[in-house]
This record gives structure tokens, C-alpha cells and sequence, in this order.
């Protein structure tokens, strides 16, 4: 229940606001005050949520009051109620966090709407609390839980491309201590279908358990978690010396031990050592470049970033700006064969180069958020560009499925050319229902002046483009479509009426008879009154 307090000088406006509280919503008044001073000592009696209140009174003014109770910390929601003269005055009050203010009369809805506003923001903030508790409750009871938790959200944040700073700020004491650090990523490479998923991931924690049993007694710690096909390892030691024999001894075991499991084969990538949690963030990420290796070593291995990861500086292979210029003028101008033979084009030179896979693999991601954000340009609304975006994260982490270099390549155009589709698809509707309007606009004002920029402004376009469409569309210019129209009119009149040729002329848009009746001639092939005599009922 929300607690009110309301200030005004005037009697009859506190009981006016009262009044005008909505009794369907859980508030109540429990104070009310005639200035500011009687205000602010209640404030600190009653704690209410929310404070109505003047801005001129007696003692504090309604602003005086507002920066007293943020100076003294006291929570509260303010809404402020001015006159139309205290306008600006009012609004200056922003910058100590009022809510917001009511013009007099106050209006019942605004006023309504505020006080739900804080009741939904006071819920919210109960059930965060209520999750807070929750989460302590959980620290409390299973603190090897919670360390899983964190090290998978930064695996999480590592994946896609989030800074991962200060970690220990977070860690709640749950990272493991000082020492030297490495992860060692184990993925089952199958294909499967994803309805299978929880069969795989049963499966990856059994294999690396198994597989990791070996190297508990080296190890001052070590953490398992699983992510769908890859579990992740986390091993501490004490000595960059005790971090090669824990690597010797993994590849030895996974030569001399891993079976192959049908229908699974199973890869294991150790990343670059790191001397402290601050460059725990280095481990996860080089043991994923070495993993990406197995595209080009081979699948079914164990590998290690010393020695299979050839870093060559810096990342080579983003796209340049002319070549995405020239991809997006492809796209938008419904020209989807060119756009997808360039895309083909830079895959192939990409593809050639000596560089790491994982390279390989950005510059693949890099070209699909490229080709997304040129095919969605032409969408509308926060949630669809929110939707794409997840489509796309979607997409490049299913390339985590690819065996080869081969199939990233055609994973990309595969996944490019449906966006591209998609899009002229998309733009090609957008473009029929705008020439459709203009028909329609066309046929209601058929004897108006019309030009071009009345015509392109019903739709939201230019001038050119929409003259481009409606071609392609009708096979004329709408300054032709709107002739053919006048021209059928006039027929229908000359028919059907006993309208002269001038009247005639006139309801279909033509001052100048003269006019008409050589443009009558040029389309219909004989005079107004010739076609009157022939074809009138």
C-alpha cells in the first residue's frame, strides 16, 4: 500500500486531491499539510512514498521542499501541482528528481497514472529484493553453485565480445585464490539435431569427467561447467611448472584413452596460462581461439594455443567501408545476385589467407551483422531490432556446429542469401503497397493540381524513388497513371452525361478545353465529340 502525503495551502485543494485518487489503486492518505516547514518535519515522522504537494506556500516552497528532503536523503517520490504562471518554475525542479508536475486543474487521469506509476516501480522493486534474498539464500547454501554460475557468465560475456573488467569486484570471494590459471574447453562435434541438446550436454560432462579424473592430484583446484556441446575446465596450480605437466598428461590420456563415442567426436583445446584472476579472461578466450583450430588441424585432437595458434598481430579481414557501400547499394536497390556474388567474393579471399580460424570465424560473424544491419534497415521498431539482433547471435553460435572451414563459408552466404531475400521481399512489398497508395490518392484527386513532390509526400518518399517504383510497378510514371485516369473520366462523363466538352474537360482536372481535347486525341485517337457521337447512350 502506497503511503501519501499532500501539501497545500489551500484546504479545499487537499481535499480536491483526495478525492481525485482512484480507490482501485492500493494508496492512501496519511497526512496532509498546509506549508513547507509543517510538510518536511511530517516527511520525517511518516515516511510516505509519495508527496503532492504547491509549489507557492507558505514557509518551504514546494521546490525548497523537494531539495531539503533529497539533501537529508529522505526517500520519496515527489509530484509537483503549479499554476500555469509557475510553468517554468516548476519544470526547474527536475533536476532534484520530482517525478514529475500537474498544471492546474489537475487532471484525474495524469494524476492516477503517477501514483500507479510509483506503485509498479515500488512492486519491482520488492521482487528484486525478494530475488536479492533469494540469491543469499543460495550464496548461503551451495557456494560451488554460484562460482559455476559466474564463471559461465563469463564465458557468456566472453562470447560475445563484452569487456570483462574488475572481475574480482564481483567475484563475492567465489573465484578461486592466487595461482596460475588455465582453461581447458572439451566439445563433442556431432550432428544431431537440436532436440537431442540435453543428450549431448549429458554426455559432454560425462566424457570430461572422465577424461579430466586424471589431473585432480596436480591441481590445487579445478571447476567444471557445461554449455550446451562444450564443457569448460578451470585449473589452478601452483606453478607454471605444474600447468605443463597437467597439459602433458592431458594430451597423453586423450591419445591413449578417449575413446571415440559414436555418434560423438570429441576435441580438447587448453588455452595461455594466466598468473592472476585479473587475466582470467585471456584463458577462456585463447582456449576458444584454440578450439576454433580443429577446423583447420582436424577434428577428434587435443590442441593447445602455444602450438597450434600461429598469431599473426592484428586481426586481418574487415570488410572496408567502399565494399560495404557497394554491398548495401546492391541490396537496397533489389540488385540480390550482385550483393550475394560480393559477398562470395570477399568469403573466398578471406578464406585464403594464413591466418587462425577464429579469425576466420569473426570475420564471418562481422559479415552477418553486416548483412543484417543492411537488411533491417528497412524495419521498424525497437523489439524487431532487438529481434534481429538475437537472430543474428543465434546464427553465430550455431557456427560453434561447423566441422570444417568449408561449412562456415557456406553457412555465411547460406544465412546471407535468406537475409538478402528476405529483404527484397520486404522492400519489394513496402515498395508495391506505397505505389498502391499513390494509386489510390491519385483516383480520389483525379482534377486537383498534382505534382510529383505532393505525390512522393503521401508516402514518405522522394520524388525520384517513388517516380522509379510506380514504373516498375505500372509500367508508368505516375504523372502518366494520373493522364490515363483523367482520360478514362472524361469518357465515362462524355458516355454517360450531357456535360459539354469544357465541363467535361474541367471536372477532370483541365482549365484549358484546348488542352484536353489534343491530349483526348493523342490517347483516344479521335475527338471529344466524335467519341460522343460514336459511343453516347
Amino acid at each position: 500500500m502506497l503511503r501519501i502525503l499532500v501539501v497545500d495551502d489551500e484546504i479545499g485543494i487537499i481535499q480536491l486531491i483526495k478525492r481525485l485518487i482512484d480507490p482501485a489503486i492500493p494508496a492512501e492518505v496519511i497526512g496532509e499539510a498546509d506549508d513547507g516547514n509543517r510538510a518536511y518535519e511530517l516527511m520525517k515522522r511518516i515516511k510516505p512514498d509519495i508527496v503532492i504537494t504547491d509549489i507557492r506556500m507558505p514557509g518551504l516552497s514546494g521546490v525548497e521542499l523537494v531539495q531539503k528532503a533529497r539533501e537529508e536523503g529522505l526517500p520519496c517520490e515527489f509530484i509537483l501541482v503549479s499554476g500555469y504562471r509557475d510553468f517554468n518554475y516548476a519544470r526547474s525542479a527536475i533536476r532534484y528528481g520530482v517525478l514529475d508536475y500537474l498544471l492546474k486543474p489537475i487532471n484525474r487521469e495524469d494524476l492516477n497514472q503517477l501514483i500507479m506509476g510509483v506503485y509498479e516501480k515500488q512492486k519491482n522493486s520488492n521482487q528484486i529484493r525478494e530475488r536479492l534474498a533469494i540469491a543469499e539464500e543460495q550464496l548461503a547454501r551451495n557456494q560451488s553453485f554460484l562460482r559455476k554460475e559466474l564463471l559461465m557468465r563469463c564465458i557468456d560475456y566472453i562470447e560475445k565480445g563484452r569487456p570483462l573488467e574488475n572481475i574480482e569486484k564481483y567475484s563475492g570471494g567465489f573465484l578461486p585464490g592466487e595461482g596460475i590459471y588455465n582453461a581447458v574447453i572439451i566439445k563433442l562435434d556431432t550432428e544431431l539435431e537440436e532436440a537431442e541438446e540435453f543428450f549431448i550436454q549429458r554426455n559432454a560432462e560425462l566424457i570430461s569427467k572422465q577424461y579430466i579424473r586424471s589431473i585432480g592430484s596436480l591441481c590445487q583446484e579445478l571447476e567444471e561447467f557445461c554449455a550446451g556441446s562444450r564443457n569448460y575446465v578451470l585449473i589452478r596450480t601452483d606453478s607454471r611448472e605444474d600447468m605443463d605437466r597437467i597439459r602433458e598428461l592431458l594430451e597423453k590420456n586423450f591419445l591413449e584413452k578417449t575413446p571415440r563415442f559414436y555418434p560423438f567426436i570429441v576435441t580438447a583445446a587448453m588455452g595461455k596460462a594466466a598468473e592472476d584472476l585479473t587475466h582470467l579472461k585471456d584463458c577462456f578466450v585463447t582456449s576458444d581461439r584454440t578450439l576454433w583450430q580443429r577446423l583447420r588441424k582436424g577434428c577428434g585432437r587435443f590442441l593447445y594455443y602455444e602450438r597450434d595458434v600461429k598469431e599473426n598481430g592484428e586481426e586481418q579481414g574487415t570488410i572496408g567501408e567502399e565494399a560495404c557501400e557497394k554491398i548495401r547499394k546492391e541490396i537496397l536497390t533489389l540488385s540480390g545476385q550482385r550483393a550475394e556474388g560480393m559477398l562470395e567474393r570477399y568469403l573466398e579471399e578471406v578464406s585464403r589467407r594464413d591466418q587462425p580460424v577464429y579469425q576466420l570465424k569473426n570475420q564471418v560473424c562481422g559479415l552477418l551483422e553486416l548483412v543484417d544491419s543492411i537488411t533491417g534497415s528497412s524495419e521498424e521498431g525497437e523489439d524487431l531490432e532487438e529481434e534481429r539482433t538475437q537472430e543474428v547471435r543465434t546464427l553465430e553460435k550455431s557456427l560453434d556446429g561447423c566441422m570444417d572451414q568449408e561449412q562456415i563459408i557456406a553457412f555465411c552466404l547460406h544465412h546471407c542469401r535468406q537475409m538478402i531475400e528476405n529483404c527484397i521481399g520486404r522492400k519489394t512489398e513496402k515498395n508495391s503497397r506505397a505505389v498502391r497508395k499513390v494509386q489510390a490518392y491519385l483516383k480520389e484527386h483525379i482534377r486537383d493540381e498534382i505534382n510529383l513532390e505532393k505525390i512522393a509526400a503521401q508516402v514518405g518518399l522522394t520524388g525520384a524513388y517513388i517516380s522509379t517504383i510506380f514504373k516498375k510497378e505500372t509500367g508508368m510514371t505516375p504523372t502518366n497513371y494520373l493522364i490515363q485516369l483523367r482520360i478514362e473520366k472524361a469518357k465515362e462523363l462524355i458516355r454517360t452525361t450531357d456535360l459539354t466538352i469544357n465541363e467535361v474537360a474541367y471536372a477532370v482536372g483541365y482549365v484549358d478545353a484546348r488542352y484536353f481535347s489534343k491530349l483526348f486525341i493523342k490517347i483516344v485517337g479521335i475527338k471529344p465529340v466524335e467519341y460522343r457521337r460514336f459511343y453516347a447512350k
